[in-house]
């Protein structure tokens, strides 16, 4: 029978856990010493090791040959607690065994002592899925337990554990691994079961499985599978895990910023004919911007980006053309697309919509030609569309559209500052707040958004 890869390279020591070693060290320690607890909760996001350390620690707990706190793996009760057939070792899913019945089970059977080992040790896991009366029943457990037993809960939502469970468990918050903590495992997995892939492929592998190590070995052995022995290369991870491709992300963003409603239409149409999931767009084009973010702000920190060297060089071209106050609007815009178009019956129109949103908030803001190296926060942007805006106003107020031919304007901040010598602007600007309105309502109507007005300062 075909055993998993993340099954066939799980860790069987405390030595092994990777990205945990605040965790690891301290339970070796406590075993060494003799000093665990007598229930533990193990939490963190999924796939990063929580059920894995609470088998090695009941190892620990029970082995016959401990080796400087670490479990032997070689003797029965080892091998037996691995294979699942110890009865002194019992592994309970709370999302399939909620009620108090099952809890009150665990309690009449600690009471009698191990048949094997020297501890029954019971690993509770998503215990944050078990009922108000299962946690009752487990409370009562916990304030008297029977020495020879050890509860050891994992769960990936905290809050949901209450207060007076968490106050009688010595608590451990396992790490979300870093991409590059990823990056060296697979590596390190591929190299031992002779799997053949190309470092693009291993970054994107990473990039996909969002901090679960088990997510990202799963689909290693996917990939592995289908490449047949043959190199694993990016194009495939993306085929086989129906993302869009970085290329297309990219070409997107760049088209919003260019405004071109165009294009943006036509690369989203062009990803749903490939059948490529909408929500999935949506993230990836979140990834991308985070990057782009990442590459204004921190740029000395290459390692926090989530994407591959093939892409990095049109990233950086996109982050060096635009201000930091632009892609936080992407950021923004795209972010509230995603919570909508995950309850829409509709999720490429609310896309679309939101991209071409995009391109009409970023032609107020033309692409800042300036090094990235000097943009700031406080940068003046000039407005590409003014003499629309001074058409509009023509059909309310003629005589300050008049005054305001010739005129330029730049947005800064929250302000549009207005480059005008013309005399009638300056008088009615300062002295006429119905002409003011006007000018207001017209700017709304064509950059979208409104805005404080005032002259600019040369």
């Amino acid at each position: 029978m075909y055993k998993a890869l993340y099954r066939r390279s799980r860790p069987n020591r405390f030595s092994e856990i990777v990205g945990q070693e605040h965790i690891s060290l301290t339970l070796k320690n406590e075993v060494i010493n003799g000093t665990f607890s007598h229930a533990y909760i193990f939490t963190g996001s999924r796939g990063i090791g929580k059920t894995t350390t609470a088998k090695i620690l009941a190892k620990a707990l029970n082995c016959a040959a401990l080796q400087n706190g670490e479990p032997c793996c070689e003797c029965n009760i080892c091998k037996g607690i691995d294979a699942g057939n110890i009865p002194d070792v019992q592994e309970i899913d709370a999302a399939s065994n909620t009620g108090v019945d099952n809890i009150r089970a665990i309690k009449e059977d600690a009471q009698f002592a191990p048949t094997v080992g020297k501890y029954r040790v019971y690993i509770i896991d998503e215990a944050h899925m078990l009922s108000i009366g299962a946690f009752n029943a487990l409370l009562k457990i916990m304030e008297e337990p029977p020495n020879n037993v050890v509860f050891i809960l994992a769960t990936t939502q905290i809050n949901k554990i209450p207060a007076t469970i968490l106050s009688r468990c010595q608590r451990f918050d396992f790490l979300r691994p870093s991409v590059l903590t990823i990056e060296q495992l697979l590596l390190k997995v591929a190299s031992k079961e002779d799997i053949a892939i190309n470092s693009d492929a291993v970054r994107l592998i990473a990039v996909l499985s969002d901090g679960g190590m088990r997510d990202a070995l799963s689909l290693l052995d996917v990939c592995s599978n289908v490449s047949n022995g043959k190199v694993i290369d990016e194009s495939l991870v993306e085929s086989i895990a129906a993302i869009p491709l970085d290329k297309e992300c990219l070409n997107l963003l760049e088209a919003a910023i260019n405004s071109d409603y165009e294009l943006c239409i036509k690369i989203i149409n062009e990803c749903y004919v490939k059948a490529v999931d909408i929500s999935s767009l949506c993230e990836s084009l979140l990834r991308h911007c985070r990057n782009i973010l990442l590459l204004k702000t921190c740029k000395k920190e290459i390692n926090l980006l989530e994407i591959s060297q093939k892409s990095l060089k049109k990233t950086q071209e996109i982050a060096f053309k635009i201000s930091l106050n632009q892609i936080m609007l992407i950021l923004e815009e795209i972010k509230l697309a995603y919570e909508k178009l995950n309850k829409s019956s509709m999720p490429k129109i609310e896309l679309e919509l939101c991209l071409l949103n995009l391109c009409k908030k970023l032609h107020v803001l033309p692409v800042n030609e300036c090094n990235s190296n000097q943009a700031s926060e406080d940068e003046s942007f000039r407005i590409k569309n003014w003499q629309q805006v001074i058409e509009c106003l023509t059909e309310t107020n003629s005589i300050l559209a008049g005054a305001l031919n010739d005129s330029s304007a730049y947005i800064k901040n929250d302000t549009v500052l207005i480059d005008s010598e013309n005399s009638i602007f300056l008088e009615l600007i300062r002295n006429d707040e119905n002409a003011k309105k006007d000018l207001k309502v017209a700017m709304v109507k064509i950059l979208g958004k409104r805005y404080r007005i005032g002259p600019y300062k040369k």
